[in-house]
């Protein structure tokens, strides 16, 4: 795992934080440990996800979007970071814009810069079905809450590492799960996210995907 050298970019959207990879002018080859080692906020640069910029690999799309928890594991959306992806690109010099589409795991996805210089994004049709994401409900639903039994409404951040370790383990499946933790007494916990340490400030596709289904 040789990381000198390495040029990077540090990023946020909404709070979360990014380390941006340009893999298109420069040879880049990481793993698991390499990432979780880059997004120690400790040893390591720090960051939500790590963000790689590939050349694309069908004719439809300018840029092959790669995304990395934390964890180390691939994942399939993120929407801040798609904005920072785009905003990236254009100032390193890579894309003009003002539209970029870029392949994911989850397919593809349209990035547009406007004229204001905000990012808006095309996240596509959101996958509700509980068989789809995987999720074990009674029935579909935009938004799944998980009852968390504390007085203080802490939500997400109330759950103990034991807790954060099922949900990561077997609970969510798929690959950008995130919930909203609601405590017993009806106050809103937050977003916790598979693959992510404790809890997150914003999920762009979460809220994305929460607004579309109703």
């Amino acid at each position: 795992m040789k990381l000198s050298g390495l040029r990077f970019t540090k990023m946020h959207g909404l709070g979360n934080d990014f380390v941006m990879i340009d893999a298109v002018s420069q040879s880049v080859s990481l793993d698991a440990d390499a990432v979780r080692a880059l997004a120690d906020r400790h040893r390591g640069i720090g960051c939500d996800q790590l963000l790689i910029v590939e050349p694309a690999t069908g004719g439809e799309a300018d840029f092959r979007y790669r995304i990395f928890n934390a964890d180390g594991g691939e994942v399939e959306q993120c929407g801040n970071g798609a904005r920072c992806f785009a905003r990236f690109v254009v100032d390193q010099g890579l894309a003009a814009g003002p539209e970029i589409k870029v392949e994911t795991l989850g397919g593809l996805l349209t990035l547009r810069l406007e004229d204001d210089g905000q990012v808006t994004v095309n996240m596509g049709v959101p996958r509700l079905e509980p068989a789809a994401i995987p999720f074990v409900a009674d029935a579909q639903s935009p938004a799944y809450a998980l009852a968390v039994d504390r007085p203080d409404g802490r939500g997400a951040s109330a759950l103990p590492a034991q807790g954060q370790r099922r949900l990561h383990a077997g609970r969510f499946g798929g690959a950008h799960p995130a919930a909203r933790v609601r405590a017993r007494r009806g106050r809103d916990g937050g977003l916790w996210q598979r693959g992510l340490r404790g809890r997150r400030q914003r999920a762009a596709a979460w809220l994305a995907g929460a607004a579309r289904g109703g």
